[in-house]
């Protein structure tokens, strides 16, 4: 217990530990920017709960000591110091921008709107992100070339996944065994699968 001591800079620590793994572990449903950040709590966060407490415990320990030995404003600041720099860095990565870039593998121009991102881990096969944007014909032929998708995936790829979207009949499909694009360039609504487990067979 003495380790722990003083228990307001190990409450603080804890507390910041946790909101930072919440954070990088969080999962998404964003429905645009009026329903704020759309971050959820993921199954993975409840169930690493038993290991992260003791684990941010831990990470405590070294600034308790540093305080325990008469420098108890070094403890504060180099503590406060890591995990605000840690909180504010994941934070960036956990926008529907930074996501949505992560599972296209390109940067996002501002002429592209998401109307829909959602992020899900089925703990068994890792992440999916799927989503539904605004972006123009040009977006969706960047995303094409980077990735060398072929033109061969029908809206049926996207139907089970995206099952609360009402997905149009007249597009064009494109993929691989990981990212499926569909588009209706004459509503430029662009539908999106990225699966992160192993390729389907």
């Amino acid at each position: 217990m003495k380790r722990l001591l003083p228990l307001s800079l190990t409450a603080v620590g804890v507390t910041a530990f946790l909101v930072w793994t919440w954070l990088g572990m969080s999962n998404m449903d964003y429905r645009g920017s009026a329903d704020g950040s759309g971050l959820q709590t993921a199954g993975w966060y409840f169930l690493g709960m038993p290991m992260l407490v003791p684990v941010a415990v831990l990470f405590t320990m070294p600034f308790s000591m540093l305080a325990r030995r008469g420098k108890v404003r070094s403890a504060w600041v180099t503590m406060i110091l890591l995990l605000a720099t840690a909180i504010w860095y994941t934070s960036t990565q956990s926008t529907a921008q930074a996501r949505l870039a992560w599972a296209l593998d390109v940067d996002i121009p501002p002429e592209v709107t998401i109307s829909r991102l959602r992020q899900m881990d089925s703990f068994n096969d890792g992440p999916t992100v799927w989503g539904k944007l605004d972006a123009p014909t040009s977006f969706v032929d960047k995303v094409v070339a980077k990735r060398s998708l072929t033109q061969e995936f029908t809206r049926d790829h996207l139907v089970s996944t995206m099952r609360d979207e009402s997905i149009p009949e007249n597009g064009l499909g494109f993929g691989d065994d990981r990212l499926t694009l569909y588009y209706n360039a004459e509503t430029s609504q662009l539908y999106f699968v990225r699966r992160f487990s192993d390729p389907r067979p």
